[in-house]
């Protein structure tokens, strides 16, 4: 089986080098899994230089490493320029940043963007998922049934995830392999 591919969205890509809650604990287990080649991960060349400005507030010195860290789990691609002419023309994104994403999606080959904002793409010819449900679906796709519950049971033991500013352990993970707390 080949290895699921994503496209990681600018804000994703943001909840990781700013370990922003409560998606970070989420965003670091799919971006290790990028890292150890278990998973093919994809940053769009344009939010590179997105996530340079919106770090502007931070010292040059300290924003070089971030971006670095990015590059570290992701590989940037780019859209072509005939993508570009025709995300700049489609009229069912009304914003033109998100259809940039899914072009280089397209370009990467990308199984599933990895977004914060679903409702943003519910035009995208890729399908959009969180963070959390893509590594539901990874679960699901990629382990064999057997190492699925071992799995799981580690994910639970392991993670601890912030919502509304308190800290919140893992009781189980539901047969849909959602998360329950």
């Amino acid at each position: 089986m080949k290895n699921m591919v994503l496209l990681v969205d600018t804000n994703v890509a943001l909840d990781l080098i700013l370990v922003r809650q409560p998606q970070f604990d989420d965003v670091k287990i799919i971006a290790d899994l990028c890292k150890k080649e278990k998973v093919k991960g994809y940053v769009a060349f344009h939010s590179v230089s997105t996530i340079w400005y919106l770090l502007r507030k931070f010292p040059v010195a300290e924003r070089r490493p971030l971006l670095l860290k990015v590059t570290d789990f992701f590989e940037v691609i780019a859209a072509p320029h005939f993508e570009v002419v025709n995300a700049a023309k489609n009229e069912k994104f009304p914003d033109f940043e998100d259809c940039l994403q899914e072009k280089c999606a397209v370009t990467a080959r990308a199984d599933i963007i990895v977004t914060s904002n679903i409702k943003d793409f519910k035009t995208s010819s890729i399908p959009a998922m969180t963070p959390a449900d893509v590594l539901s679906h990874i679960l699901r796709r990629q382990l064999p049934l057997g190492q699925r519950e071992r799995h799981l049971q580690a994910l639970i033991n392991r993670l601890s995830f912030a919502r509304k500013g308190e800290v919140k352990h893992i009781r189980k993970i539901d047969a849909s392999h959602k998360i329950v707390v």
